[in-house]
């Protein structure tokens, strides 16, 4: 009897001890998943001052939400929002030289050959912070009308996916992503910490890297970036540090004109942009009541693209009413104004803000009517 009550003793203790390891093990993911759900909610926190800091390198959402930051006064401020043109087409400094009571925040980011959807998420992104604006400036081209490409709402990729309230990231999700990128977009969306992965890794590795100079004053910030300036802040007017790309880019834009059919004015009938646009400035009416549409000046080789695209462009801004349209071109010495086909280098930047600055101005002081040209711009109506 003895062996046998030893034997059920110890299977009795051994199972004992496989629960308490079962129960430990659960513990343990249980604490794991309380920990990332929380830092999760953390970098979910609207306008958090540390995370919304202009901090590491771009990252569209990222350096959105910076920008977004810097906002003193809304009510004397004017947002800029749109892809690339925006971003290196303006200085705030410069617009403000025109509009000296303005201050202008440019939040434009980065687009692509469906840049439409780049206005449709920033739009969504603004319309969280339940703030009155005293203008939002839309920079924009004739061919932001083109139907959207399979690669459009690069929301994982582009960090979009770490902002957006889960109600528009789920509109703006389409079969014709394809599948993997689908399947990335909803498995980031619904774990914990999917939707912030990129931004908490940098600075994770950013707080170690602070921790470890503490103790060795020495420690290099390049062994724990993923790449060369990774974690230094991003710079608005990126391609001041590039060569010009001027003559190279001639032959890119031609081909990529060819590739996409832009020249043909039915590439510009579908829906989707136009549907897009259109919830957009609905968004934007509800921060502002000031909505001024730019026409970013581009070179002479989108003659026949903004040619074939104008009808499209014209009927969808006048079926949202907009009021207020600036129209800006530059068509001398292009290479002298220019970083490429489309993005203006630091002269044609100048030249752009202080001639938007103005009209601006007088947009706002009397609905334009004081000034209807101003330097390379010009009022137009679209009535």
């Amino acid at each position: 009897r003895c062996p046998r009550a030893l034997r059920l003793w110890w299977l009795l203790m051994g199972n004992a001890r496989s629960w308490t390891n079962v129960f430990r093990s659960i513990g343990m993911l249980v604490a794991a998943a309380v920990v990332m759900l929380c830092s999760s909610l953390v970098f979910s926190l609207p306008k958090w001052s540390v995370f919304d800091r202009n901090q590491f390198a771009f990252l569209p959402a990222t350096w959105f939400a910076a920008q977004l930051g810097t906002v003193i006064d809304p009510s004397r401020t004017c947002l800029l929002i749109g892809a690339s043109v925006v971003r290196e087409g303006f200085d705030s400094t410069k617009l403000k030289l025109g509009a000296v009571d303005i201050d202008f925040v440019n939040l434009a980011t980065t687009g692509g050959w469906s840049p439409m959807d780049v206005i449709d998420i920033q739009s969504s992104l603004l319309i969280d912070t339940k703030q009155r604006y005293r203008c939002v400036i839309v920079g924009m081209d004739n061919f932001y009308m083109r139907d959207f490409t399979p690669d459009a709402y690069e929301l994982v990729t582009s960090n979009y996916i770490s902002r957006l309230p889960m109600h528009s990231l789920l509109s703006m999700i389409r079969p014709s992503q394809g599948v993997s990128q689908l399947k990335h977009i909803f498995a980031q969306s619904i774990l914990p910490f999917g939707r912030y992965s990129t931004d908490a890794q940098r600075w994770w590795r950013y707080g170690i890297y602070l921790a470890r100079r503490q103790i060795a004053p020495g420690t290099n910030l390049v062994g724990y970036e993923l790449f060369t300036g990774e974690l230094t802040p991003a710079v608005q007017f990126m391609y001041d540090a590039m060569t010009p790309q001027f003559e190279k880019s001639k032959a890119q834009t031609a081909g990529a004109i060819v590739k996409f059919d832009l020249e043909n004015p039915a590439s510009f009938e579908h829906p989707g942009p136009a549907v897009a646009f259109v919830k957009s400035i609905a968004r934007l009416r509800k921060l502002t009541d000031e909505i001024i549409i730019v026409r970013m000046p581009l070179t002479s080789v989108y003659r026949a693209v903004e040619a074939a695209a104008e009808p499209s462009f014209l009927r969808v801004l006048k079926s949202v009413e907009v009021a207020q349209f600036v129209d800006c071109k530059i068509d001398h010495d292009e290479e002298a104004y220019y970083f490429d086909t489309a993005h203006l280098n630091p002269v044609g930047r100048d030249l752009l803000s202080r001639s938007v600055g103005k009209a601006i101005r007088s947009i706002l002081a009397d609905g334009g009517h004081s000034v209807k040209e101003s330097g390379i711009c010009r009022l137009a109506s679209l009535s």
